[in-house]
């Protein structure tokens, strides 16, 4: 039976975890189970991850129960699931060969606020994953109690990083070794604007082995250089191509005048001649296929085109390294002091004169040499012939990332205004609105993301044209568009209201808050210079004009000003703003700073008709 709630309206949050659960238990270097029990007051359907379970498993995973029960706040049962009830279906889709698969339940129970209770348990074999435990997952979330243990019979040690949270009690009695971690009263928290890991919010523990075990092959965690020792393992033999299957690519390369010209004919190459299909089977999540059986089927993971892709290198003497990371736009980082196998993704590290390039391998459109904010600015693992080495991926500065826009607004027809933009984006840029991928999009659906992006207002698209892109680390790439606008302006009377920011696709928003729990954290920072010209009849005076208007900070810096030449009116608006992580002591002074740019990007100026 549940525990009796007899006040639910003061309970303002999502949810309510009355109890948490946890147990690891590791028996050995290959065998392991997971138990987890909770119980939690459901207040609204926002409370997703609490409502439904998710329980991945695969060849090293077993499932061995699962019930879910759903109970009124008396206690009382309302409905009963057990495992048959779960859904089950595989994670690979499309391109991937996975034998992942998930067992799946969500509550759909309504009548709020209910409690459900959830209890499951895993065997697992292999031990290169351990668990990562987050007792407050989601926002406002309130945690009554929670608690991880660690029950090792292996003798084997674990290694752990924790967030948040106090050290462990360790009890040892000679057969076992158990750590044990509690959270109590833990209050809600809520995501702010810039915000970092959820480690800034919430407790959060990683465990990883000292050493441990796949399929039979031993390996070490005691370091970084260690746990690239077992990689190299792996990759042993892999790099198999003879010489007469690269007789095409030699014909390619033996024009080149310099060594990276070398790199990206062969990275063209492999673009042109393999596609990306996931292979997670077994130990294949982390041992890549033969080069030679990319070369002969023209296909891989990420293992697998990474492996393909420097063992090509490595025919033209070209010295690069298979690297693991962890990708994702906002995913968290890979720590110095804490070794562990928490990659995702495999790409290949090529030191090129004072320069160092990163290539990614699975994607045949990305530019030459281009990271983006899937894989730039973050710790890596370059596996060289003496183990794992820490290697930080390239960081795009704000003076990198530029969006350059160019307007040209004609006025002197009253009815409608003709509009003509150009606008290019450089480095991640971009990845605005996931613009790179038009390149390879039918018109229909390139015209489609103009409509769905920008909104510039009651205008007529009467064409486009995307600009020839600039393939390299530091990409470029662009469109042009002329409209035709019937609402450029707010008329009253004799005059015209100009807002001249509706063109400059602008993110910020309004910071209300007055205080700030957390770190500010600006991932990657970006410029935005704007020039619009508004070409005037000879019947139209500027009778209002912007202020000009020049901040400098810390964070960015903003400047704008409008000049008058003849019957044209320029506007130069520049913006930036600056990436690093700012302490919650500076947030007003942050504050200021954006709402300042924000209201500055409001204003307008106002024509006079003269006749």
């Amino acid at each position: 039976m549940g525990s009796s709630f007899s006040n639910p309206e003061s309970i303002k949050t999502n949810a309510v975890i009355i109890s948490d659960k946890t147990v690891f238990t590791i028996e050995s270097k290959e065998e392991s189970s997971i138990e987890r029990s909770y119980s939690a007051i459901i207040n609204n359907k926002y409370a997703r991850g609490l409502r439904q379970v998710v329980i991945y498993y695969d060849d090293f995973r077993k499932v061995k129960d699962a019930e879910v029960k759903i109970l009124s706040l008396a206690g009382n049962e309302i409905k009963k699931y057990k495992l048959k009830d779960f859904e089950d279906y595989g994670i690979g889709m499309g391109n991937t060969a996975s034998d992942s698969r998930v067992k799946h339940f969500e509550s759909n129970y309504s009548r709020y606020p209910y409690i459900i209770q959830v209890s499951y348990e895993v065997e697992k074999s292999g031990s290169l994953h351990y668990p990562i435990w987050i007792p407050q997952e989601e926002e406002n979330i309130e945690v009554k109690s929670s608690e991880f243990d660690v029950i090792d019979y292996s003798g084997n040690q674990i290694q752990y990083k924790a967030h948040n949270l106090a050290d462990p009690e360790i009890k040892e009695d000679g057969k076992r070794k158990v750590y044990h971690w509690e959270i109590e009263n833990v209050s809600p928290f809520e995501y702010e604007k810039y915000n970092g890991n959820l480690e800034d919010y919430a407790p959060v523990l990683h465990t990883s082995p000292k050493t441990f075990e796949m399929e039979g092959i031993i390996g070490s965690m005691n370091s970084w250089k260690d746990f690239g020792k077992w990689i190299q393992q792996l990759n042993q033999g892999k790099n198999d191509l003879e010489e007469t299957d690269l007789e095409e690519l030699d014909l390619l390369v033996q024009h080149a005048t310099s060594e990276r010209e070398k790199i990206r004919i062969v990275y063209e190459f492999l673009q042109k001649n393999t596609r990306y299909v996931s292979i997670q089977l077994g130990i294949g999540g982390w041992q890549p296929f033969n080069a030679s059986y990319v070369h002969q089927n023209k296909y891989g993971d990420c293992k697998a085109l990474s492996m393909y892709t420097k063992t090509l290198l490595e025919h033209y003497g070209i010295e690069s390294f298979y690297t693991l990371i962890k990708a994702g736009a906002n995913t968290t980082a890979v720590e110095e002091d804490f070794p562990n196998g928490h990659f995702n993704h495999a790409i290949v590290t090529v030191p090129v004169e004072s320069d160092t390039l990163f290539l990614e391998c699975t994607s045949q459109t990305s530019p030459f040499g281009y990271s983006g904010t899937f894989t730039s600015n973050r710790n890596a693992l370059m596996i060289t012939p003496e183990g794992g080495k820490l290697v930080k991926t390239k960081k795009y500065s704000p003076e990198e990332n530029v969006q350059r826009t160019s307007v040209h607004v004609d006025l002197s027809n009253k009815d409608a205004a003709k509009v003509n933009i150009s606008r290019t984006f450089e480095g991640l840029e971009i990845d605005n609105h996931n613009f790179h991928s038009l390149y390879w999009k039918e018109q229909t659906e390139i015209a489609k993301w103009f409509v769905d992006n920008y909104k510039w207002g009651n205008e007529k698209m009467e064409n486009y044209e995307l600009l020839d892109p600039v393939s390299d680390e530091i990409p470029v790439e662009g469109f042009h568009v002329q409209l035709q606008s019937q609402s450029e302006s707010v008329n009253m009377g004799d005059r015209m209201f100009i807002k001249p920011n509706r063109y400059t696709n602008h993110f910020l928003r309004n910071l209300k808050s007055d205080e700030r729990k957390t770190p500010i954290n600006i991932r990657y920072g970006y410029t935005q210079m704007d020039t619009i010209v508004y070409e005037l009849s000879k019947f139209y005076m500027l009778e209002a004009n912007l202020e000009p208007l020049n901040i400098e900070t810390k964070y960015g810096n903003y400047s704008r000003k409008l000049v008058q030449e003849g019957n044209q009116l320029k506007y130069i608006r520049k913006f930036q703003l600056k990436d690093g992580v700012y302490p919650v002591e500076e947030y007003p002074q942050f504050k200021e700073f954006v709402n300042e740019v924000v209201k500055a990007d409001r204003d307008r100026f106002v024509l006079l008709d003269k006749t």
